[in-house]
């Protein structure tokens, strides 16, 4: 699986809400534009019915920095199984551009359960 730091990941999500900015209604320019930065994406949903999002899975291994401790202390984090996911989430209000991107990680809590949260990697407003 090809590796994305955070440098990378926020060029690229600059990149794309850079074209929903100047394309805000055109579905095809986005999803074209999502799939060219990000050739491996997958579940792909451009403006779903219930709201103004978008939101695809970047099905690349993250390996930029995480604050794993201080985001699930108050959960009781011991320590981290694995990364599974890394989504990405745009909402399109108006003028406002909200791009999120979390990752979905397994870890184990301080009484050795398994447990499944996620943690927000970059957010952006432009």
């Amino acid at each position: 699986m090809i590796a994305i730091n955070k440098a990378q990941l926020t060029n690229g999500l600059k990149k794309i809400g850079k074209v929903i900015k100047e394309n805000k209604k055109d579905s095809k320019k986005i999803y074209n534009k999502i799939m060219e930065v990000f050739p491996e994406a997958s579940e792909v949903d451009v403006y779903s019915v219930l709201n103004n999002e978008i939101t695809f899975k970047i099905n690349r291994k993250y390996v930029g920095k995480m604050n794993l401790k201080k985001e699930l202390e108050d959960v009781g984090y011991k320590q981290l199984c694995c990364i599974q996911n890394l989504y990405v989430t745009i909402g399109v209000i108006n003028e406002d551009i909200c791009i999120t991107s979390d990752i979905s990680i397994k870890y184990l809590d301080n009484e050795d359960n398994i447990c499944y949260g996620s943690l927000i990697v970059k957010k952006l407003n432009l």
